[in-house]
This record gives C-alpha cells, sequence and structure tokens, in this order.
C-alpha cells in the first residue's frame, strides 16, 4: 500500500513577528526584574534573504489574485511585499524557514487560502497551526484553519495514532480569496 503524499498548495502570508533574541536562561519573578515586552520585528518581504534556501514554489511578489471558480490555484502580479506559495502539479513542495531564530515567539500574520487548499506552519519543528479552506464549518477540528494539527504515531494502537491535535477556538477563515 502506498503511503499519501502531501503537498503543500498555494498560500500568500504577511508577516509579523514578535521575539526575544535568545530562549530565556531562567524565569526571573516579578519582584527580581520587571516585566520585558517583546519587540516586534517586521520581516522584510522585500526578497528572500528572511528566509533559508527555497526551492522555486516560493516567491516574492507584488499583489495576488484568487478566482474562486477555480480549485487550489492563486496568481501573482510582479513586485515585493507578498510571500506566496505557487507550486505546480509537476514541482517538488519545499518547505520554507526563516533565518530568524528566536526564544518565545508571538506571530501576527494574514494568509489568503485559495478554494479547498491546505498548508500549514510548523513551529519548533513539532507543532502545525493547520491553513486549510475552512470557510463555513460550524464545529472547527484540528484539522480546520487555526487549529493544532494532531501528530501521528504509526506504533499505537489505530484509535489512538493521531493524538494531542486542538480545534481553534473560533473558525476565524474567511471565503477564499479573502
Amino acid at each position: 500500500m502506498k503511503k499519501p503524499i502531501y503537498y503543500f498548495f498555494p498560500l500568500i502570508i504577511y508577516l509579523l513577528i514578535s521575539c526575544s533574541e535568545k530562549p530565556p536562561e531562567a524565569i526571573a519573578l516579578p519582584e527580581e526584574k520587571p516585566m520585558e515586552f517583546l519587540a516586534f520585528k517586521l520581516v522584510d518581504l522585500g526578497d528572500m534573504k528572511a528566509f533559508k534556501t527555497v526551492d522555486r514554489n516560493w516567491q516574492i511578489v507584488g499583489g495576488v489574485y484568487v478566482d474562486r471558480s477555480q480549485k487550489k490555484v492563486i496568481k501573482s502580479t510582479p513586485g515585493t511585499g507578498v510571500l506566496v506559495n505557487q507550486p505546480t502539479r509537476d514541482q517538488y513542495q519545499d518547505n520554507l524557514f526563516t533565518v530568524l531564530e528566536h526564544g518565545d515567539i508571538e506571530i501576527e500574520l494574514d494568509v489568503m487560502m485559495p478554494v479547498q487548499s491546505n498548508s500549514g506552519l510548523y513551529f519548533q519543528g513539532r507543532y502545525e497551526v493547520q491553513l486549510l479552506d475552512s470557510w463555513g464549518v460550524r464545529e472547527p477540528k484540528h484539522s480546520d484553519m487555526g487549529g493544532i494539527y494532531q501528530r501521528w504515531d504509526p506504533e499505537k494502537e489505530e484509535d489512538d495514532k493521531g493524538y494531542e491535535g486542538r480545534p481553534p477556538k473560533v473558525n476565524a477563515a474567511k471565503a477564499p480569496g479573502l
């Protein structure tokens, strides 16, 4: 039996990241050290310098458009400021990694999903925040937009192979293309 192949479908991302430069070495008590706020850092989308080596499916473009009559298709215009994943059926779907190293992190981003598209953001190489066209889903699951996708252990019993998944508190998915 062949294992399924998962592709990352078209995705657009705008990033604003707040993080500490290094992981904390020790937690200080409030009376010992005042509360520190993380400084915001804007990820420069003028070029691909903020990312490690990437495949051609990841590009910096000026704008994007989704035709809702087509599944898994996003079109772009030349320019800068927008990060887009535009794979083709014949092209390898490479992951994207930032060069930014951090400790604690808050991330704020906007994504645009074409009709029936699926992707995800990984944190700590372990937890995936699911990006899925979940428009109209009334009771979101871990596999819907914003959910923490469950991890998989093929060694566990059949009903327990998927674990640690968490649904989003609300379905914040907009219609495809928005």
